[in-house]
């Protein structure tokens, strides 16, 4: 307890002696750390998303407007991989997406004069055959195009691919700046105390004890940048992340656990890097010799 005492007291006259170099240090593990939890809920919310539309079984197929949509739906029906057909009308499909137009109903009577062909939605019976389905759809006469999920939980993916490629990167550059960030505003404190340090290993104090101030003041850096993190992440995940789960709770998914757990590793990461960044600062300065 006495140690403690000891370190927070000695942390607070280094941390007051240098504090533009400790704002700045602080400033930059923090955004670094936003940026680590952002990625991470996006990559978690994009991971929930392609699961969900991967294991969708429905596609629609989209029809010329010449071609009988009846005999087509008996031609789909006969497959061994269709487990329900249902026909869906140009007037079925406007009236789903009417209330798209809601307060621009001149728009929509726009939309009502188009051409807009039938539609036929397909249950099948394997997801896992989506693709090789959709090849044997686009062979019968008169399809005019399919859409499925899978379609698009392959575009997810992609992105989702260069997001995880480019982001890692830009981290680890970040992550990078931010160490050594710590460890020149931990090198200028030590600098600047040098004798009190050397008078301090003269009167006997060990190696170990007088770096465990140094340690204890980057930690300090480390939490509290962690903590700052912690809070604009989770403003994040209130004002963008759950009203997206609220309104498309069908496509996008991401449990307050989940979220909990993200929130401790931010604090408990910019502590950790804060300690090394100290560490490697006063591995060698810090002396006998």
């Amino acid at each position: 307890m006495n140690y403690l005492h000891y370190y927070m007291e000695d942390a607070k006259e280094g941390l007051k002696a240098n504090i533009k170099a400790v704002v700045a240090t602080i400033m930059l593990l923090t955004i670094s750390l936003c940026a680590t939890g952002a990625m991470i809920l996006i990559k978690a919310s994009a991971d929930q998303t392609i699961t969900i539309l991967q294991s969708q079984v429905k596609l629609k197929v989209y029809l010329s407007a010449d071609v009988d949509t009846q005999k087509v739906n008996r031609i789909l029906q006969k497959a061994s991989w269709v487990k329900e057909t249902t026909i869906e009308t140009k007037e079925e499909s406007l009236r789903q997406l009417k209330p798209f137009f809601k307060g621009k109903e001149y728009l929509f009577e726009a939309f009502q004069q188009r051409t807009f062909p039938d539609a036929i939605l397909i249950e099948v019976r394997d997801s896992n055959e989506m693709t090789v389905i959709v090849n044997e759809v686009k062979k019968i006469q008169g399809v005019e195009d399919v859409i499925y999920p899978q379609s698009f939980a392959q575009f997810v993916m992609k992105l989702n691919h260069y997001v995880n490629i480019y982001g890692t990167l830009l981290l680890l550059v970040c992550f990078g700046v931010c160490l050594l960030t710590i460890h020149m505003a931990i090198h200028l404190s030590l600098y600047q105390r040098q004798k009190e340090i050397r008078v301090k290993l003269l009167l006997g104090a060990k190696e170990s004890h007088v770096r465990g101030q140094f340690l204890f003041e980057g930690g300090l850096i480390g939490l509290v940048a962690g903590i700052l993190a912690c809070l604009l992440v989770y403003v994040m995940y209130i004002c963008v992340f759950y009203p997206l789960i609220t309104n498309y709770s069908y496509l996008v998914t991401l449990s307050m656990s989940s979220v909990n757990w993200l929130l401790a590793g931010l604090i408990i990461g910019g502590t950790l890097l804060g300690f090394l960044g100290s560490y490697l600062a006063t591995k060698k300065l810090i002396t006998h010799e």
